[in-house]
């Protein structure tokens, strides 16, 4: 289930670090500050939150750990050189072992603008089975400010274009940058196939077994 409003303030440049809108059934975006306040955890039954930066003291709430929270802190740096995929490909895999605890998560970076959104994003790619401009657009109704820096839409691009190689089935062309090799879609289509689930949901298991390891390191140099 996708949300079409917010949930409590909007978010706006002036109050981003402060507020946090749910997203769909399982996920919530916000910045810093809302992550770290007790009571807006609280409140929306969080049980499990993704921090896109490293402990940072100099901010309040910027080594936050609330009690009876699960977290997964990712050294995360909002730059466009930055290799976002191993971190994104973690928030994810963390996301989905939420989701089958049936638990709330929520993904936060320091302004919820472009870490979180290239996380979140890419969970409603897998998860939701949302094209990248689809996402983006539902992820604006939301919370209009998230604004993945441009290096993180190239990866996010990227991994759009795998999925829609996924779910054509690996031989059909699409307009979209560097895909992963039609040899890695089709092994991942028979995975499925053999699995009984779908070719995107193979993809984020793909992805989510070994995020650092060869298989990613595989799909990398196919593109992705």
């Amino acid at each position: 289930m996708l949300f079409s409003g917010d949930d409590g303030p909007g978010a706006t440049e002036a109050n981003a670090v402060f507020t946090g809108q749910r997203v769909d059934s399982n996920v919530f975006i916000s910045g810093f500050r809302a992550a770290a306040d007790p009571g807006f955890v609280r409140r929306r039954g969080i049980a499990a939150i993704v921090k896109m930066f490293a402990d940072d003291p100099r901010y309040p709430g910027g080594a936050a750990r609330l009690p009876g929270v699960r977290y997964l802190v990712l050294p995360s740096e909002d730059r466009p050189d930055y290799d976002i995929q191993p971190d994104a490909v973690r928030a994810v895999a963390f996301i989905r072992d939420a989701i089958a605890r049936n638990e709330l998560v929520l993904v936060h970076c320091h302004w919820g603008v472009s870490r979180s959104a290239t996380a979140v994003l890419l969970h409603l790619m897998v998860h939701r089975r949302l094209p990248l401009a689809l996402a983006l657009d539902r992820l604006r109704v939301v919370r209009p400010i998230v604004n993945p820096n441009p290096g993180f839409m190239a990866f996010l691009r990227r991994a759009d274009a795998a999925l829609q190689r996924l779910r054509v089935g690996g031989e059909q062309p699409f307009v979209a940058p560097a895909p992963i090799s039609a040899g890695h879609a089709l092994a991942l289509q028979r995975t499925a196939l053999l699995s009984g689930v779908p070719p995107d949901v193979a993809l984020g298991r793909y992805l989510g077994r070994s995020p650092l390891g060869a298989p990613l390191r595989e799909c990398r140099e196919g593109g992705l």
